[in-house]
């Protein structure tokens, strides 16, 4: 089970910034964060359930907009990469482990769903072997509509083992809740062990998180270029 974790000031951030762009145009954000584990206990569950479930909690702790020379259409939308990574660079700063987990873009109201070319550029990303970047083992990919209220998101978690990828379920949370704490507090240990890519035990992430320059900008030129 996998599970979008916005606390209140990330969510205010996101709305913000999708309310920056005029309705009939197309804009995202990218998502910074980390994932915790939870694992609920057999007793929670009937007797022939699994022993154990995880549940990964991916919980956002920065967002990053287009950036200043970003160009945005009605069915497209292209970013500056440079200023997505100068945020990335700034978060870390101060919060040493957290990672890139995504991106959300806008669609035409009424369309929830990624599209066909969306989820071909996660695949991509996926699969890349070149020996000059870093693939991630796993992405969030989301579609946003605009509301009067704010803004709805439908995220699909994607990773290697699961290209297909899954609907992932979305909670708001305040932005003092354990949760948000606890992420922040593992965010900031500079050497946080490095977890299993959800669901998976056997792809293990980097050492390191991947470098702030290059390896972001290149991932997300990738991400957004090929929107349709």
């Amino acid at each position: 089970m996998r599970t979008l974790i916005l606390p209140e000031n990330v969510y205010a951030d996101i709305c913000t910034i999708v309310g920056e762009t005029r309705n009939d145009h197309e804009t995202g954000v990218a998502l910074f964060g980390i994932c915790i584990p939870h694992i609920v206990s057999r007793a929670s569950y009937a007797a022939d359930s699994w022993p154990t479930l995880v549940h990964y909690h991916f919980v956002v702790l920065g967002v990053a907009g287009p950036g200043p020379r970003a160009t945005h259409e009605p069915a497209h939308y292209s970013a500056d990469e440079d200023y997505t990574s100068s945020v990335y660079r700034v978060l870390r700063s101060t919060l040493p482990s957290i990672e890139w987990l995504g991106e959300l873009h806008v669609h035409p109201r009424g369309m929830t769903w990624l599209s066909g070319g969306d989820r071909r550029t996660v695949k991509e990303l996926l699969a890349r072997t070149a020996t000059d970047t870093i693939s991630p083992y796993e992405i969030i990919a989301g579609v946003m509509q605009r509301r009067r209220q704010g803004v709805e998101i439908y995220p699909s978690y994607f990773s290697r083992r699961l290209p297909e990828g899954c609907t992932m379920g979305i909670e708001r949370v305040s932005a003092d809740a354990d949760l948000a704490r606890k992420a922040r507090e593992s965010a900031r240990e500079r050497y946080r062990a490095r977890l299993p890519a959800a669901g998976h035990p056997e792809e293990r992430r980097d050492d390191e998180a991947p470098p702030c320059q290059g390896w972001l900008a290149h991932v997300v030129s990738i991400v957004r270029r090929n929107h349709p």
